[in-house]
């Protein structure tokens, strides 16, 4: 691993890393030496996990301006390349859908080590859909970094609650009756910073 440290931009709060990979991911302990007479040691370690977010909210293809009732709505969400892969949710009038209704498909790989995921929805149209004749379809595409438990040096670190990275939607506005045209807008939070000040890699 050629990761570097820039010591004229660290102190002893913080270590600035450079030349990171995701093979980087992994537990980093920080060692603290006291002077003389004690030469008292103090270490602590924690975990950090390289991820690379994506760059724009997901793609909703197969929508249509308007539906009838009796009418299967399909449609495709896709994922923009991220690692790890963003995990897909559709809903309906903000309503997470049923398992029934979602279609699966494989994560792909790309030639970068990038991934992006696909999740389908397919359910038939009926008048409950309908919010005073308006029909909302969002997925959403959140990004969250969790690590494994492992074993290191006698000191178990286990697996933590996933850690929301980012989160996008994109949302399409359909009705019960024509409209000139679809109406898709996309909103998403801002990314929390994850940031660790330690030293040096022991994974």
């Amino acid at each position: 691993m050629n990761l570097q440290t820039l010591v004229h931009r660290s102190n002893e709060r913080r270590v600035l890393l450079k030349d990171l990979t995701f093979n980087s991911t992994g537990i980093y302990r920080c060692e603290v030496s006291a002077d003389s007479p004690h030469f008292r040691t103090y270490d602590n370690h924690s975990v950090m996990v390289i991820v690379e977010l994506p760059e724009r909210a997901p793609t909703i293809t197969g929508g249509r301006s308007h539906y009838r009732v009796g009418e299967t709505a399909s449609l495709n969400c896709t994922s923009s390349r991220s690692k790890p892969a963003a995990t897909l949710t559709w809903f309906i009038n903000d309503e997470q859908v049923k398992p029934s209704q979602i279609v699966q498909y494989f994560p792909r790989v790309h030639e970068d080590g990038l991934e992006s995921r696909r999740l389908g929805l397919s359910f038939t149209v009926d008048e409950s859909h309908f919010l005073k004749g308006d029909l909302f379809l969002k997925c959403q595409a959140t990004v969250a970094a969790i690590y494994s438990a492992t074993e290191e040096e006698g000191a178990t670190v286990f697996e933590g609650k996933p850690l929301i990275l980012e989160q996008r939607e994109n949302l399409i506005h359909a009705n019960s009756r024509p409209l000139p045209s679809t109406l898709a807008f996309a909103s998403f939070t801002s990314p929390f910073i994850y940031r660790l000040s330690n030293c040096d890699n022991i994974s």
